[in-house]
């Protein structure tokens, strides 16, 4: 499995920003970034309510291989800092905390493009996501001064699959492509390996823009 992790890493990594021969006029490379408004969901003996979306930079690469005019195969790559934060206030005192999971997040996207031609087209995906868990940090403020971090990966399931899905418009300009997209990530997993009442899984809206060649 990691073989085939890293096997894919580099491909899209240096696929995106080599120049696309001739021949391969049926596949789209590119670079993606935008912003991860991610949040955990618990079940069983959770936290309390209260948990608040974590908004992080999301950026990476993607591959699309276009096998028609209105379908493609689309495998990417990102960056993506997962994880959620509380803030609260007692008799004048400020209380935050974070989760912050680093996952290396792979979708493979099935896309379908809703008209054949035209320099606008709009499209919907959908697909599953693998992502692989880096780093896993928990933070913590008292007003407004650091309170110390923890180091929580060897609490949390190394790997998380989740289902990828939205829509978007590409814009074509010449040679150049140019694209918005929303999409909803919601995890399958429960990434909390230790506890027998609580399961954690991840979820995330990620409000995405590129461009592809």
């Amino acid at each position: 499995m990691k073989r085939s992790v890293v096997a894919l890493c580099a491909f899209l990594l240096l696929a995106a920003f080599m120049p696309r021969p001739a021949t391969a006029a049926s596949i789209d490379l590119g670079v993606k970034g935008g912003l991860a408004l991610s949040n955990l969901r618990w079940t069983g003996e959770g936290p309390e309510e209260g948990w608040c979306n974590l908004t992080k930079p999301v950026f990476g690469v993607f591959a699309a291989f276009n096998l028609s005019q209105t379908f493609a195969i689309q495998p990417e790559l990102y960056l993506w800092m997962a994880g959620a934060q509380i803030e609260d206030s007692f008799e004048g005192d400020t209380f935050k905390m974070q989760f912050l999971f680093n996952y290396l997040h792979i979708p493979v996207l099935a896309k379908v493009h809703l008209i054949k031609e035209g320099k606008v087209r709009p499209i919907l995906f959908a697909g599953p996501a693998f992502s692989f868990l880096m780093t896993a940090k928990q933070k913590a403020w008292y007003n407004g001064s650091p309170k110390g971090e923890e180091d929580v990966k060897e609490y949390l399931k190394s790997t998380d699959l989740s289902a990828v899905f939205g829509g978007g418009l590409e814009f074509y300009l010449n040679k150049i492509m140019l694209v918005l997209d929303v999409r909803y990530n919601l995890g399958f997993t429960n990434i909390d390996k230790e506890s027998e009442d609580t399961t954690i899984k991840n979820k995330a809206i990620m409000i995405m823009a590129g461009i592809g060649f």
